[in-house]
């Protein structure tokens, strides 16, 4: 009598998909515990229980762990962990993620709010350098679009611009015809380009943010040797750029373009 058996991979692609399986529905469970740790929180703060300090550090650290455990980026995710940090009173990482949640999905009100709410209880206030000027205009896009359409427009006129001219080889030749698909194949890079300029300015950011409180910066790496570089200590949630890393000690570029070195422990980058 002949058995018939079932093929490995058969066997192996099961396997995976029930771990699959089992995998998002921890991550359901443990975000929707998160969550509601967080809810938990907010209304003993409302209540003015003592106890909401620590259930609000609870709810922040079991997001942070849900995003690292799943890999769970998220602007939802990356929202409700700043606001578990607000409200603990720990601005410094509620910028931080604040600002990784706005560079996942810039046109998400909630976000901009409150990350604007965030920056305006930052007591240094630094103007925006020329450099950011620039990107923010080259970046405005991100605000109003988002990527999805960027790529269907991309994909859209990138398709109608060689229908027509595969028509136009197939058909009686026309001057019309043939500049008018060129120019639709040209408007095509247009959505690329926006999104290659989105990629170039965040894929190899060096964005950070102060989460340490009272940090005094210094004119170099060794905080024995060298003289303070401002007046007031650093709050948390200023924010600057990371440009050399030495001894335990990181340079920033704050945003007018002034430059200091602080402990590298009080900061971290906005993409990790």
């Amino acid at each position: 009598m002949r058995t018939h058996r079932i093929p490995y991979p058969l066997i192996l692609i099961l396997i995976l998909f029930a771990c699959s399986l089992c995998r998002a529905q921890d991550m359901k469970s443990d975000l929707a515990s998160a969550l509601q740790t967080l809810n938990n929180g907010t209304r003993q703060l409302e209540l003015h229980q003592p106890q909401a300090t620590d259930t609000l550090a609870q709810a922040s650290a079991m997001l942070e762990n849900s995003i690292k455990t799943y890999n769970l980026h998220s602007p939802d995710i990356y929202h409700a962990l700043g606001n578990a940090y607000m409200l603990q009173g720990d601005t410094g990482r509620a910028v931080l993620a604040y600002r990784r949640g706005e560079q996942i999905d810039p046109t998400d009100i909630k976000l901009k709010e409150s990350l604007a709410h965030a920056r305006s209880l930052v007591q240094v206030s630094i103007a925006p350098s020329t450099t950011n000027r620039i990107w923010k205009v080259v970046l405005s896009w991100r605000g109003y679009l988002p990527r999805a359409a960027l790529w269907y427009s991309f994909a859209a006129l990138f398709t109608l611009g060689w229908i027509m001219l595969s028509v136009r080889m197939l058909t009686t030749p026309t001057r019309f015809k043939s500049s008018l698909g060129i120019w639709v194949l040209i408007c095509s890079v247009i959505p690329i380009a926006l999104l290659t300029a989105e990629w170039v300015r965040f894929a190899g950011s060096t964005d950070a943010v102060i989460i340490q409180p009272n940090m005094v910066a210094r004119l170099g790496p060794d905080d024995q040797i060298y003289e303070p570089a401002f007046v007031d200590p650093l709050e948390p949630g200023v924010e600057g750029q990371l440009l050399e890393v030495r001894d335990g000690w990181v340079r920033l570029q704050l945003k007018d373009r002034s430059t200091c070195w602080v402990p590298q422990i009080s900061t971290e980058l906005v993409n990790p």
